[in-house]
């Protein structure tokens, strides 16, 4: 009997440590079931990587369109990606946080997606996603006008429920995030940290930035000088300079210095959740180093720059500490540190 073909579009090959979790896991869900195909922003990594067929994300701004007008390699690369939608079983959307304005980005680049997939007459199901914020009235009409026509849906938190339900859209079920079918590997991690490690797994967020920055500077200083532990700083995009500067900023200091290191050589995610469970704890602003943080069973501090960090943490782990960016200062880092006993690594 011939497998079904399904595709999965996301924001895969990105170089995002917590969106290739979610294609990680997807590929555990139905990798034996399905004749899968990913659509990817960098195909040939994705296929390198996972092993699975690929297919380019259709271009929905303009330096893509653009491309795709005078460059015939990467116009006919289209034409694959278009004949592929046409002649698939099922056109899935997911995981992530896709349909939300924030950025406004978001709603074009994945409406353009679900657009080719509506054009083609495809069953297409909403998987695992996390809806909203979705703060304006466009995106909201926008937002609800895909989600009808959808043949299933599902989320992965409560509160993209909830949004949903402002929408008026019923029937949708809750699932786990991909990412949390990853097996952890119980032998020997090929990294290794001294055992009083800490992980921090930062992002660049422009609110409160400032703010966020000294409060990390001087909570990191704390937990090096008076609890003695090794700081591990784990960019989840390793080109995102950004992130990468933020983490020197916080290491580059008296008495840290010497206790610390940024980690970006790791090979993939699957070794990045192996080197989590050796930790004392993990302080994540990315969502997905709470996801693995749970998985490996060690104690996070999450720190929610938008809601759906707040919202799929709790579901997790409502013992954990979470603390919004607005809220975030020395002391209430040092609050839920001491609240929140580190797991002790044997």
């Amino acid at each position: 009997m011939t497998k079904p073909t399904w595709i999965i579009c996301g924001n895969y090959g990105a170089g995002n440590l917590g969106d290739e979790a979610v294609l990680r896991g997807l590929l555990n869900l139905w990798g034996t079931e399905k004749n899968l195909i990913v659509m990817s922003v960098n195909p040939i990594q994705t296929h390198q990587e996972f092993g699975v067929k690929t297919i380019n994300r259709l271009p929905s701004g303009l330096r893509s369109r653009l491309k795709a007008w005078f460059i015939p390699k990467y116009r006919a690369e289209l034409n694959k990606t278009k004949e592929a939608i046409s002649n698939c079983d099922r056109f899935i959307l997911g995981g992530g946080t896709l349909l939300t304005d924030e950025p406004r980005a978001s709603m074009f680049v994945w409406g353009k997606q679900l657009k080719a997939a509506f054009k083609y007459g495809k069953k297409v199901e909403f998987y695992a996603n996390g809806i909203g914020p979705l703060n304006s009235k466009w995106a909201k009409k926008w937002a609800k006008s895909l989600l009808q026509r959808a043949q299933a849906l599902s989320v992965r938190d409560n509160l993209s429920l909830e949004w949903l339900d402002s929408l008026g859209i019923k029937g949708a079920q809750l699932v786990k995030d991909p990412a949390l079918h990853l097996t952890l590997n119980p032998t020997k991690a090929t990294k290794e940290f001294p055992k009083n490690t800490i992980i921090l797994a930062p992002r660049f967020w422009e609110k409160h930035h400032n703010q966020t920055t000294e409060s990390l500077k001087k909570f990191v200083q704390y937990l090096c000088v008076e609890q003695g532990k090794y700081m591990v700083g784990i960019p989840f995009e390793k080109n995102n300079k950004k992130d990468t500067d933020l983490l020197s900023k916080i290491f580059d200091q008296e008495g840290v210095r010497n206790s610390s290191e940024i980690w970006k050589d790791y090979k993939n995610e699957n070794e990045v959740l192996e080197t989590m469970a050796q930790a004392e704890m993990v302080i994540g602003m990315r969502l997905h180093s709470l996801l693995f943080a749970h998985l490996a069973a060690t104690p996070f501090i999450g720190l929610a720059y938008m809601e759906k960090v707040v919202a799929l943490a709790k579901d997790l782990d409502p013992e954990n500490p979470i603390i919004s960016l607005d809220n975030l200062s020395y002391e209430n880092l040092k609050r839920a540190y001491l609240s929140c006993a580190p797991k002790v690594s044997s």
